[in-house]
């Protein structure tokens, strides 16, 4: 999360997508846990609002 340093009272909100990190290894058990957080992570962002500033 950051300030949108362009435009005032605009925060920018970034997230990675955890299925792009089992790319990078292969322990048993982490596609379920990116299974978790890809959901937990996409209802966060559904709850933002966006503004066309």
């Amino acid at each position: 999360m950051r300030t949108d340093p362009s435009a005032a009272g605009i925060v920018i909100v970034d997230a990675m997508n955890p299925a792009l990190m089992l790319e990078m290894t292969a322990a048993p058990g982490l596609q379920d846990v990116a299974d978790e957080a890809t959901a937990a992570l996409q209802a966060a962002n559904n709850s933002l609002t966006t503004s066309t500033a």
